[in-house]
């Protein structure tokens, strides 16, 4: 923070305003100066004199409205071009007007000065040219010339101003640093000055370590405190720092810090650091004002893959989030380059099908197991490309959630089921997922399309899809009561799966449960999922839901399903998805 106030300080507009007075001033008295000489209002006064103070007085000028008008590196090629040319000057001026040693000490100091000018950093350059100004100043005063006093006064002024602009520019180039590269939350190396490491291939290896849920603290609790958690975190990191030579700690942003090594470590070092790291940050919870103790939960990637270090270690965190791990070092297996190319494909391919209206319903039989006929139809959504090639919803519906297509997606699939099947007197069932029932455009052309076609409504089944926890039971609720109005019913898709939990069942009114084919696979030989599938029915015929069992591939699974008493089955057994629904419409299941 305080760097932060140093450089606001240092670089606001009243700098630029001192700077650019300063700059005109000098140049007011310098182009005086030379009118003076020029009119021999000054004795001993010689054409060169008038000549120099008035064009010093125009550069002046000039440089003056370049401190306005250009940023801080045009004005440093301003200073050195300005520089340049008064060591020009005294070049000529000492050899012309200087005698004995006098003029021959500063020949020799000025041509000094102008060297070290060229081969210092600015500053250290600038402060030689000031020291120069003085001395000649100074040796002026003690010559017994009229206008020696003029001059003197002239070139101490030049001296100090040139001294001022030197520090005011130092000061900004130095805080402007630290604004590029220190992050003013945590005092760390920020991001920029990691990729200026990782750039010159300084770093042996890369630590990235990610807080979990601190956006949520920072939305529930504010941005001060949210500041508060990194500044302990970044004061907990930096005894690392005195332990271990030859790391660099940075924030790179929000949740996320990196450690960065500029000697080569073993994998064992590597991962006892990492063991290290969950010690000082997880172990011991962090203190904040009026709230309890904070545990920190965080994952670890870390990759000493010099080529590209920042890529793979963040493929390594990615793979420590999805295997549940507090720290992964990265290896080839991680490498995602197929994963990025698939999305790259499905991506197009979705919206090249959104475009040209390549979403088509396909349709899989759901057979009635006490009658054997085919009563119903899912209708699955699938994506037929330009050459006829046809792709099921694992390919791109990830895409499309990811992307914030998944809705348009369902929207056509309502629009061309509902069209197929005022033509068909069978009931269907449609997929909608929790993103589904909280889009509102997607709900109000769910609801228009069952007030304009009533008799299709009431064969109409929506299956909510168990993909996601259900956050909120009432928007369903409210949904369901809704359909139901028109006719329509709603079954419960994937029961059985990851997030399945029987609340849903007793919360929400379901006509039918589709129990998930991870349970009927197993049943002809498993008898725990035999248990668990005899538990379901039983519970579903108590709440009046009929149960329909998935994924029915062979006939031990038919046969299995029909002594548990189901009530429905579908999958391969009786039929794959196809293009049209009453194609086997009269096959018959005994």
């Amino acid at each position: 923070m305080r760097r932060k106030l140093l450089y606001d300080l240092a670089l606001s507009n009243w700098k630029t305003t001192i700077v650019s007075w300063i700059a005109f001033l000098m140049a007011g008295a310098s182009f005086l100066f030379g009118l003076a000489f020029a009119f021999s209002l000054i004795p001993q006064a010689s054409p060169i004199n008038a000549a120099v103070g008035i064009i010093s007085g125009i550069s002046l000028f000039i440089l003056g409205m370049f401190s306005i008008l250009l940023t801080n590196n045009y004005q440093l090629i301003v200073s050195r071009l300005m520089l340049l040319w008064w060591t020009a000057y005294f070049f000529w001026h000492i050899f012309l007007f200087r005698e004995g040693m006098e003029g021959a000490f500063l020949l020799f100091f000025a041509a000094l000065s102008g060297l070290l000018f060229l081969l210092l950093p600015f500053v250290e350059g600038i402060f030689w040219h000031v020291g120069f100004f003085l001395v000649e100043g100074l040796l002026l005063l003690r010559r017994d010339h009229g206008h020696s006093t003029f001059l003197m006064m002239y070139q101490v002024g030049i001296a100090v101003f040139f001294g001022i602009y030197a520090w005011i520019l130092d000061v900004s180039r130095r805080l402007l640093e630290n604004r590029l590269y220190y992050d003013s939350v945590t005092g760390l190396f920020n991001r920029n000055y990691l990729l200026g490491i990782l750039q010159q291939k300084k770093g042996f290896w890369l630590m990235i370590i990610n807080v979990s849920n601190f956006k949520e603290f920072n939305d529930l609790f504010g941005y001060k405190l949210g500041d508060s958690i990194l500044s302990q975190i970044a004061l907990r990191l930096r005894s690392l720092e005195t332990k271990y030579q030859n790391i660099l700690l940075c924030h790179l942003h929000s949740d996320e810090f990196a450690i960065v090594g500029l000697q080569a470590w073993d994998r064992n070092l590597l991962s006892s650091l990492c063991e290290e790291i969950y010690v000082l940050l997880g172990e011991k919870p962090l203190s904040l004002r009026s709230l309890p103790p904070l545990r920190l939960h965080f994952h670890i990637g870390v990759s000493d893959r010099r080529d590209n270090l920042l890529g793979t270690a963040d493929m390594a965190f990615r793979y420590a989030v999805s295997q549940g791990k507090l720290c992964a070092l990265y290896e080839d297996k991680m490498y995602v380059a197929k994963s990025y190319e698939h999305n790259i494909r499905a991506t197009l391919l979705l919206q090249d099908a959104l475009d040209n209206d390549r979403i088509v319903p396909f349709f899989q039989p759901i057979v009635n197991l006490k009658t054997g006929k085919i009563e119903k139809y899912e209708c699955l959504a699938r994506i037929v490309d330009r050459g006829g090639r046809i792709y099921e919803p694992n390919f791109f519906l990830a895409i499309a959630q990811r992307n914030q297509l998944a809705t348009a997606i369902t929207r056509i699939m309502v629009k061309k089921c509902f069209d197929v099947f005022s033509k068909i007197d069978t009931e269907f069932s449609l997929n909608l997922s929790y993103q589904d029932l909280i889009d509102a455009e997607t709900l109000v052309f769910i609801y228009s399309k069952l007030s304009s076609a009533p008799e299709v409504a009431t064969r109409c089944i929506f299956e909510i899809v168990e993909e996601t926890a259900i956050q909120d039971f009432r928007v369903v609720e409210e949904f369901i009561t809704r359909v139901k109005e028109f006719g329509a019913k709603v079954a419960l898709d994937d029961f059985g799966s990851g997030y399945s939990n029987f609340e849903y069942l007793v919360k929400l009114p379901f006509d039918y449960i589709k129990i998930d084919g991870i349970l009927i696979e197993r049943l002809p030989d498993d008898v725990r999922y035999q248990a668990v599938v005899t538990n379901i029915i039983n519970f579903s015929r108590k709440i009046g839901s009929q149960t329909v069992a998935e994924f029915v591939s062979s006939e031990a699974i038919h046969e299995e399903i029909k002594k548990h008493d189901f009530n429905y089955g579908q999958g391969y057994y009786y039929g794959k998805p196809s293009q049209y629904p009453i194609s086997s419409k009269d096959k018959y299941f005994s």
